[in-house]
């Protein structure tokens, strides 16, 4: 395998490609380059579908510190589920997740940043590990697939409510 063939399976090399330049424009410039080398497409369209994942969710993340790969090893597991047809989702917009932080704050400090026992924090959370919208977040933060929340923080309020009404 030459220097370019691993480059276009090489998750970094992709991502600084993504980085660099527009997701539409990534697809076409790796797309070009495997028309020659059939052998690498599986592989390459795998990598490419992981780190378009990891862009799209975690670019801010990643500019801030979290390490590109362990992003990248978290959310490899979901694109594979996806290739077998398992369920899998997109976060919320960031506009979306931006209104949901102001809503859910502001309903925090209404109710007097007022928290809920520590066993039912441990139950709320124990409820988000099995619920099949988790998100894999930075740092272990456990995502909510549909309201974009960290729910470690958000369980920790008496204001606040799962957004598919389990807990």
């Amino acid at each position: 395998m030459s220097i370019d063939d691993r480059h276009f399976i090489d998750p970094s090399s992709v991502y600084s490609l993504l980085m660099n330049t527009d997701e539409e424009s990534a697809a076409r410039h790796v797309q070009a380059f495997l028309r020659n080398k059939p052998h690498l497409m599986g592989q390459a369209q795998f990598t490419f579908d992981v780190c378009v994942a990891v862009y799209k969710n975690h670019r801010d993340d990643i500019r801030l510190g979290t390490p590109f790969l362990k992003l990248f090893n978290q959310y490899a597991k979901l694109v594979q589920d996806s290739y077998q047809g398992k369920k899998t989702f997109d976060l919320p917009s960031a506009k979306e997740q931006a209104q949901g932080l102001l809503s859910s704050t502001t309903k925090i400090i209404k109710s007097g940043w007022k928290k809920v026992p520590p066993d039912e924090y441990q139950e709320r959370l124990g409820i988000c590990k099995k619920c099949e919208f988790l998100w894999p977040g930075a740092e272990g933060m456990l995502r909510c697939g549909k309201c974009g929340c960290m729910m470690k923080l958000k369980a920790k309020y008496a204001a606040m409510h799962c957004p598919i009404d389990r807990w």
